[in-house]
Parts: C-alpha cells; structure tokens; sequence
C-alpha cells in the first residue's frame, strides 16, 4: 500500500509535496531544505532605470549615445524580469530557485508560502512520538476490535432523559 503525498502546490511545472519540492526540471527533497527565503530585487531595479535616465545625456554623442541608451534599456528590461527570486537553502547552500517579474511576484510568494506550510509539517513530524513495532500491533488490534462492536453498544442517553430519571429517583425517594 502505498501511501500519498500532499500536495500544497501544483501550478505550471511547479510542485510542491510534503516530500518533494518540483520546479521545472529541478527536484529537492523537502528533508534536505533548511530554509525558504524570497528576495526583491528593488535596488538593482532602481539602479538600472536611473542609469537609464542618464543615458540620455549621451544622445549628443551620436550613435555611441545610442548604443548606451540600448544597453540600459535592456539593463532596465533584465531587472524588471528578474525582480522577485525564490531562495533555498539546502544546507550551507543557497540555491535561486525562481525569479519572475514584479507581475508575478504574488505566484512566487504562494509557492515560497507552499514550501513553508510543508517544512513547518515536516518539523511537527519530526516531535511526534514514532511508536514501536509491538505498539503498533496493539493499536491494530484495537481498532479491529472497534470495528466488531456494534454502535449501539456506544450509545450514550441524552442529557434531559438524565434530567428526567434523576427527578424520577428523587420523587420516589420522597
């Protein structure tokens, strides 16, 4: 019997399990992550549209100025691509991940808030108690003892005929 994972995340390559960590073609295991972390890239951002402002002062070079224009520009089209980054931490390693534009950066917090759901679980996992071997028989065989007791052997009277058979007692008594 095989038992399955749950998912927290699955959305355009991107997989997130309690076991796994799938984006794209990249696999992590979910035990080896020690951390998540997203990082905004609004320095280099910022940096790059004020160089590109600047750049054209050097329009009146001609079709140098040009040239520098072009390449800020494409300076500023880079950072605005690579704005947002998902950061792992496997080990002493940091890894990116992901990095996506500023349009996109809600879909890289849910996956980075997926991850976070699934190392939080795997830590509760990590402080329950793991039963032994004769434990677990024990609780297999009640449970099947469980299952052969009927449900009107559980049943419990409600609270007002409790009521009613307390007055009873008591009436009778006086």
């Amino acid at each position: 019997m095989e038992i399955a994972e749950k998912v927290y995340f699955d959305k355009e390559n991107i997989k997130v399990t309690d076991v796994r960590f799938i984006c794209k073609h990249d696999t992590i295991l979910i035990d080896k992550i020690a951390m998540v972390d997203t990082n905004l890239k609004v320095g280099t951002l910022f940096t790059s549209i004020i160089l590109f402002l600047l750049s054209f002062l050097s329009f009146y070079f001609g079709s140098v100025g040009i040239l520098v224009i072009s390449m800020c520009f494409i300076a500023v089209r880079w950072a605005y691509e690579n704005y947002v980054e998902l950061i792992v931490t496997v080990g002493s390693k940091k890894i990116t991940v992901l990095t996506v534009n500023m349009y996109k950066r809600e879909f890289l917090y849910s996956i980075a808030d997926a991850l976070s759901m699934a190392l939080a679980d795997k830590e509760r996992k990590k402080t329950m108690p793991q039963l032994s071997e004769t434990e677990t028989i024990r609780l297999r065989r009640l449970l099947l003892d469980l299952e052969k007791i009927s449900p009107s052997q559980f049943e419990i009277p409600h609270p007002s005929t409790l009521n009613q058979a307390s007055q009873s007692k008591a009436d009778t008594n006086n």
